[in-house]
Parts: C-alpha cells; sequence; structure tokens
C-alpha cells in the first residue's frame, strides 16, 4: 500500500490538472509542520553562472527561447547559483540545489559533450562539469526509461534512470536519478549535476512506448527526492532555505538548507503564510496535453516602490496604491500593483532563477526609481543602470507583511566597466517569478504537506 508521504506531491498534481484557468490553492495532505531548528542541515555555496531555470518554468516568463534574451546576458555578469555536496553511491558530488526542478542528475564518466547552439559533438571539457559521476556497485538502472531535459539558454541532457544510494545531510535514501550521457551544458566546472526540490510533475523521466511500429515517449511522474526523503528517512514534509549573498567576508556567499525544518539563523519571529498555488500548464498553454507542470507559486499582494533621494529625503511623488489581498490588514506604506495581471500576482519562488521577473508595467516602474534611472537596453532586453546608481527603496507584500530587498541585491555587476544589471526584470507576458534576490532576504519555508509556504525576514548580515 502506498505511503500517505509518497501520495502528497502527486495529490498537488490532481489539483493542478484541474485548474483550468490561472492558479488554484494545493491541497494541505497534513497539519503545518512546526518551525524548529533541525540539525539536517546541508551548507551552500554559490558561484557565478547563468540560471538553471527548466524551459517549463522559463518558458512560463517566456524568457528563455530568446537567445539574447536575459538569461543569456546573465552569462555575461555576475548571475548565481547555489551548490551542495551530496553522496551518491559513497562518492560526494557537487550539484546544483533548484526548487525549480523536480529531477536530480549526475553527468556520466564517458558522456558526449554537444554545443548548445550547433547540435555537433565537441571535446568533453567543454561541457564544464566538475567530478563526473562513475556508476557505483549499488546503482540499480532501470530498463525501458529514459531521461531528457531542457534548460534555458538551448541547454538539454539526456541519458538513462536508475536508483542509487544519496545520503544528503546525514539522511539516506535509494532514490531515481538521471545519468547523463549527452549533455550539451555551459557548465560552472564545479558541479557534476543537480538536486531538484520540485513536484514530480515538472520530472524528465520517460517510458519509451512502442505502438504500431511507433516509437515516442510517455512521462512519467515518479517520487522526487524530497518526497523520498520524507518516506524513508522519516522527516517532517517541509524544508526551508536561508540563502546569503556575497560580501567581502563571505567571498563564497551560499547558506543553508535544512530538511524537516529550519536553520539557526537570525530572523524574525513572525511568519507570512501562503498557500502554495497550483498551477495547470493548461492555463499557459491550452494545447498542452497534459496539463500537470506543477511548481512552488504563492499570490503576492503587491508591492512597495519608492525612489531614494541621494540626499537622504525619500521621493514619494511616483508611488502608486497598494492593492491588498483580501483580508490583509492596511499598510501605511503605499505601493505599485502588477497591473498587466490585474490585483493580487501569482509568482513562482524559484532558487534556480537568480533575479525577479514581474509584469512589464511593474518592472519599468521599478527601474525609473533608480536615481539615475536604468535604462532598458534593446537587444539583450534588459534593463542596466549605473553601478554607482541610488536604488529604489522595493518591498514585496506576501500574506499581509512586507518584505524589503536589501539595496546590496537590487543590482548585479556586468564586464562593462561601471554599467550594472538591475535585478528587477520584466517577464515579457509570463508568470512572475521571485528569484534568489528574493531569497536572500527572507527565511523560505516550503512545508510541502500543509500545501503552504511560509516568510520570515532575515536580520541584517
Amino acid at each position: 500500500m502506498p505511503h500517505m508521504l509518497a501520495l502528497l506531491f502527486l495529490a498537488f498534481s490532481v489539483v493542478g490538472a484541474q485548474a483550468e484557468s490561472g492558479a488554484s490553492t494545493a491541497r494541505a495532505i497534513q497539519a503545518p509542520a512546526q518551525n524548529i531548528v533541525t540539525s539536517n542541515i546541508l551548507e551552500l555555496i554559490t558561484i557565478p553562472r547563468s540560471s538553471t531555470t527548466s524551459t517549463q518554468v522559463a518558458g512560463l516568463a517566456k524568457r528563455a527561447e530568446d537567445d539574447n534574451g536575459t538569461e543569456a546576458y546573465l552569462s555575461t555578469v555576475q548571475g548565481r547559483i547555489y551548490l551542495a555536496s551530496v553522496t551518491f553511491g559513497g562518492t560526494p558530488y557537487t550539484v546544483v540545489v533548484d526548487t525549480g526542478s523536480s529531477d536530480t542528475w549526475l553527468a556520466k564518466t564517458g558522456f558526449e559533450c554537444v554545443s548548445p547552439t550547433t547540435g555537433t559533438s565537441v571535446p568533453e571539457a567543454q561541457c564544464a562539469f566538475g567530478p563526473l559521476y562513475t556508476p557505483s556497485p549499488t546503482l540499480i538502472e532501470i530498463p525501458g526509461l529514459e531521461f531528457n531535459i531542457s534548460y534555458a539558454d538551448n541547454e538539454t541532457l539526456s541519458g538513462t534512470l536508475g536508483y542509487e544510494l544519496a545520503t544528503i545531510a546525514g539522511l539516506s535514501i535509494q532514490q531515481m536519478v538521471g545519468i547523463v550521457d549527452t549533455a550539451a551544458w555551459y557548465g560552472d566546472g564545479q558541479s557534476s549535476g543537480l538536486l531538484g526540490l520540485g513536484y514530480p510533475t515538472i520530472d524528465s523521466a520517460h517510458d519509451n512506448q512502442n505502438i504500431s511500429g511507433y516509437s515516442f515517449p510517455t512521462t512519467l511522474n515518479y517520487t522526487p527526492f524530497f518526497a523520498t526523503l520524507c518516506v524513508d528517512a522519516g522527516i517532517p514534509a517541509m524544508f526551508s532555505l536561508a540563502l546569503t549573498r556575497v560580501t567581502p567576508d563571505n567571498p563564497t556567499g551560499g547558506g543553508l538548507l535544512a530538511l524537516g525544518g529550519i536553520p539557526p539563523i537570525a530572523h524574525s519571529p513572525t511568519f507570512a503564510t501562503v498557500p502554495i498555488q497550483a498551477l495547470s500548464m493548461a492555463s499557459a498553454n491550452p494545447s498542452a496535453e497534459t496539463p500537470s507542470y506543477q511548481f512552488y507559486i504563492v499570490t503576492v499582494d503587491g508591492f512597495s516602490i519608492a525612489a531614494i533621494d541621494p540626499e537622504g529625503s525619500q521621493d514619494d511623488s511616483r508611488k502608486l496604491p497598494l492593492a491588498a489581498a483580501p483580508g490583509a490588514p492596511t499598510q501605511n506604506a503605499t505601493a505599485t500593483v502588477d497591473e498587466d495581471i490585474g490585483g493580487p500576482v501569482q509568482m513562482i519562488v524559484d532558487s534556480g532563477t537568480t533575479l525577479i521577473y514581474l509584469s512589464d508595467s511593474t518592472a519599468a516602474t521599478v527601474n525609473s526609481l533608480f536615481v539615475p534611472p536604468a535604462v532598458f537596453a534593446t537587444g539583450p532586453e534588459v534593463y542596466v543602470v549605473n553601478c554607482s546608481a541610488v536604488a529604489p527603496k522595493f518591498g514585496v507584500y506576501i500574506g499581509g507583511h512586507l518584505f524589503y530587498i536589501n539595496p546590496l541585491d537590487m543590482m548585479l555587476e556586468t564586464e562593462l566597466a561601471g554599467t550594472c544589471l538591475s535585478t528587477v526584470q520584466k517577464a515579457g507576458g509570463g508568470l512572475a517569478v521571485l528569484g534568489d534576490v528574493f531569497l536572500k532576504n527572507v527565511l523560505a519555508v516550503f512545508d510541502v504537506g500543509a500545501g503552504e509556504m511560509r516568510f520570515a525576514a532575515r536580520e541584517d548580515y
């Protein structure tokens, strides 16, 4: 009989499949877990790289298809990814931590490296993986299953699937893992693969079916890494992230990933609690045959935006009224809402995305309030700003609470001296995303069992 926890992710899939338009609230499987500090902690490091956002997320935000778009531009700036060490088959490997993907995969020894731009074979070193995975005696290969996934910037991976013994933060499980034997990849020289913490409905396992002489892949839902941990290791069905920015005193940045609890960091005692929204892909793509892709999506009430006078006074002249969510407490601050969506905004919470993506109008408002204002660069289609500019005071309203973004996180350096990339960009008509820029300012709790997310403000660090 299937364990109830093993089904908790799949229950969200059912809710999502029924959502014909917009996002619906994911059904809770359990009561909310307590915000208790856990010893199951994974230390993270961060290094420069463009985002690892899969095409499911990037496609919704309508930014992955353009080779000259924001994600491609990030490859020339200090976009960052977050890495952790996970042991597979008794050997530790460094992997990217990504809440926007469900798959966990490793690049295999002897894999074929393919150019993302030409599709031709190139030297293995060009894919720039870290140490490659050598199949261990504990690997159980699964005949007939294939692994295929596409990411932004034409990155693709394919291979096989198998069950491997994995150990993370002192917890050991037998987990289905993608074994990559062909990769079109822009690597970072350190990571050997990726740890996906998303729902199973965005996984990339395929069963090779053959009907009437025609072979085609059928997408399969399988129990992803975190759900397996809940079942086999017996931890509460929640994890939390406390990402840390790079500073002169902490050049590798990083942060903490806590499994089954929260990490021992300083944070506000007050949490904003909002339900996880289950989104049907049919909402974004009515022609999709299987409307079941799921992400961690929350409703954002609005945004507080105000220019800061370099002389020290705040300029209120360009702030717009906040459209508060029903039942939200009255706020004295003023703010702008996502006018393109028309009221409260559904936003993906994704550690695999560097920036914050908002509607075109909201992003334009935020960027106009830099002093001097940011400029929209055609070609790369991004907002750039003088690195000496004063960033606006920008906050995100969630669950009636306001979370400010530290001014240090409002721009990223580029290779052009004195030119920075604004970390608030337009989504181009797709769904909005709260990426690492937001996550570096909060303790984010993903309570999957209760179908809710909780956010607490971080103390300055």
